[in-house]
C-alpha cells in the first residue's frame, strides 16, 4: 500500500510539472508566437505528456522497481530520473554482462524504457488534481482498513463475557393459530 502512495504520489508531482510546462508552451506556442491554436494545442495534450515524461526519462514501471544501493533500499525511478547518462551505462552494462545477443538485450532496455515514459506520459496526462484525490482515497482506505484491523484485534484479544442465554436450554415455541384456539375451545366446552 505505502509503494502505491508513493507511486501516486511521484505522479501527481510529475502532472504538476507537465502541467506548468504546457502553460508555459501554450504562453509561447499558441499565444506568442500563434503556431497552434488552442484547439490543436489540447489536442496534443497527450503527445506532450509523453515527451516530456521521454525528455526527463520519469519511467513509470521503474516506480515500482527496488534497488538497493549501500544497504539502503531505493526506488530505481529516482536513480534514472533526469539522468539519461546512467541509463545508457546501465543499459550497456546489462548488455555487456551477457555474452548471447547484447544489441538484443539493449533494445529490449530501450524499449522497457520507452514504454514506461509512455505509461507515465498517459497517467500524467490525467492532471495533477486527479492523482492528489486519488492519494486522499487511497490514504482514507489505508486508514479504514487500519482502524478494523486493530478492532478485530482488540476483539480477538478480548475474552469473551459469559452469556447466561448460552447456557439456558430453549424449549421450541409454539404458535398458536386461530384454528388451534377454536378446536381448543370447542374441546374444553364439550368436557
Amino acid at each position: 500500500m505505502e509503494m502505491i502512495i508513493q507511486a501516486a504520489t511521484i505522479i501527481a508531482a510529475f502532472a504538476a510539472v507537465h502541467e506548468r510546462v504546457l502553460e508555459l508552451m501554450r504562453n509561447w506556442l499558441v499565444k506568442r508566437w500563434k503556431v497552434l491554436s488552442e484547439e490543436q494545442f489540447d489536442r496534443r495534450n497527450m503527445m506532450f505528456a509523453v515527451g516530456l515524461a521521454l525528455v526527463t526519462h520519469a519511467n513509470l514501471l521503474e516506480l515500482f522497481t527496488t534497488v538497493t544501493r549501500d544497504g539502503v533500499p531505493t526506488l530505481l525511478f529516482f536513480e534514472h530520473y533526469m539522468a539519461w547518462g546512467e541509463v545508457l551505462a546501465d543499459w550497456k552494462g546489462k548488455a555487456n554482462s551477457f555474452d548471447a545477443l547484447p544489441f538484443g538485450r539493449l533494445l529490449g532496455n530501450l524499449l522497457r524504457d520507452a514504454l514506461g515514459c509512455t505509461l507515465m506520459g498517459f497517467a500524467t496526462a490525467f492532471g495533477a488534481k486527479f492523482w492528489h484525490d486519488a492519494i486522499k482515497g487511497i490514504a482514507s482506505f489505508r486508514e479504514k482498513a487500519r482502524s478494523i484491523a486493530q478492532i478485530a484485534d482488540l476483539r480477538s484479544q478480548t475474552p469473551a463475557a459469559p452469556n447466561s442465554t448460552a447456557t439456558r436450554v430453549h424449549e421450541p415455541v409454539r404458535v398458536e393459530t386461530s384454528s388451534d384456539s377454536e378446536s381448543q375451545a370447542r374441546s374444553s366446552g364439550s368436557k
